[in-house]
């Protein structure tokens, strides 16, 4: 637990940047029309993430852009639970809209994405799930229920949270 934590902790800033560089392109995917989604955000993580203390959930309303057909929505790091071994991996994940609707998450080992680990595909069958695995030792952790996995993943901070709650309810059903 204290070398995920710790795993966790380190690249905070690249996944800050990275964010602040997708948010530019899913604010180019607006139209005409938006939906209102209800987003639950933890409060920001202590230093140790793995830390029992955190503050109880709050809820905003905020308008999402209709998604546009085809494109990079988010980018960044993120801690995923193994589905065989339970242990946290820390990844570089990249949600992209298809053409022919919905989307999909990609993830890799790094931010050149030279090698691929996984593909989630998020269709009309896939929900996302505000409460996290583990609240006490990880209290920022959502999932992403697919009808074969429920995937769960874990951002660095409540903003990133937020944002990337916000980018998958925009594909998601």
């Amino acid at each position: 637990a204290a070398a995920a934590a710790a795993s966790t902790a380190a690249p905070a800033a690249d996944s800050a940047s990275a964010s602040a560089s997708t948010s530019a392109s899913s604010v180019e995917a607006t139209s005409a029309s938006t939906t209102a989604v209800a987003v639950t955000a933890a409060a920001p993580p202590p230093a140790d993430v793995g830390s029992a203390s955190a503050a109880a959930p709050t809820a905003t309303t905020a308008a999402l852009p209709a998604v546009a057909a085809g494109g990079v929505l988010k980018t960044g790091f993120m801690t995923k639970q193994g589905a065989v071994v339970k242990n946290w991996k820390r990844r570089f994940f990249a949600l992209e809209s298809v053409p022919s609707g919905g989307a999909t998450l990609t993830y890799y080992t790094d931010r050149d994405r030279a090698q691929l680990k996984g593909t989630i595909v998020i269709d009309t069958t896939t929900r996302v799930l505000d409460q996290s695995p583990a609240p006490d030792k990880f209290p920022l952790c959502f999932g992403l229920c697919t009808p074969a996995r429920t995937f769960h993943l874990c951002p660095d901070t409540a903003a990133e949270r937020s944002d990337w709650l916000q980018n998958l309810r925009s594909v998601c059903p």
